[in-house]
This record gives C-alpha cells, sequence and structure tokens, in this order.
C-alpha cells in the first residue's frame, strides 16, 4: 500500500495536472502511505511477537497467572457466529484480553492448569 501511495504523490505534479488533482491525489496518495507504514508496523509487532508482554507471562510465568474468564458471544448463526474473548488474571487484576479459538482456548487452559493447580477457570455465554 506504501509502495502505491508514493507515486501518487509525485506523478500528478509532474504530468501538469490541475491543482485539485494535485490535491486530491497527493491527499489519497498520503493515506495510501500512512495506512502501509502503519500496517508495516503491526506486521513487525506480529514477528516479535516473543517481546510481547503478555506472551512472556505466558511463556516464562504462567505461575502468575491466576484466572481464566472466557466470554463466549454467540450470535444466531451457529458456531460460524461464535468469538471466544479470554480475559488473563494477574493477582485479582485483569491483565489483558485475547480473541481466541476453541481449540486455542482449551489448549490455554490445559497448559496453565499445568503450572497452576489452583487456576479459577469461569466460562460465561453471551447472546448477540
Amino acid at each position: 500500500m506504501c509502495l502505491f501511495g508514493i507515486p501518487l504523490l509525485i506523478f500528478p505534479a509532474q504530468m501538469g495536472e490541475g491543482s485539485g488533482m494535485i490535491i486530491g491525489m497527493g491527499i489519497f496518495g498520503a493515506i495510501c502511505v500512512l495506512i502501509g507504514i502503519f500496517s508495516f508496523v503491526q506486521f513487525n509487532k506480529l514477528i516479535n511477537i516473543e517481546q510481547s508482554e503478555i506472551y512472556r507471562l505466558i511463556m516464562n510465568t504462567p505461575q502468575k497467572i491466576t484466572g481464566l474468564t472466557v466470554l463466549m458471544v454467540t450470535s444466531g448463526f451457529g458456531k460460524v457466529g461464535q468469538a471466544f474473548n479470554a480475559t488473563i488474571i494477574v493477582d485479582k487484576k485483569n491483565k489483558c484480553v485475547l480473541s481466541i479459538t476453541e481449540t486455542d482456548l482449551e489448549l490455554l487452559r490445559q497448559y496453565l492448569v499445568k503450572h497452576n493447580p489452583n487456576l479459577e477457570f469461569e466460562k460465561k455465554v453471551q447472546q448477540a
């Protein structure tokens, strides 16, 4: 997206287009460049997931996690309309909320129970 926006910033001025066209294409080009930069930053965060505070909490110190609360939101579309939001609790405080699949949720629960047998697990269902 970023590479698409750069020519939009350069070419209208070189082609001798009117000022309205230059401004319009410049704004559209700037938006494309900003979306490209934002996407690159988000992609970079995904690559460096090991540096994430949540990843380090789950992988390095899972015994600190005292609870896992799951909110399952369902719509009228069966399994297609289900979303699982897991809240990780550390020392009675909500640490983060993860959007997770049902399979990954069960794997996470089993992993945390293995490291903390007193893990409080709560599952709530909400109809949307």
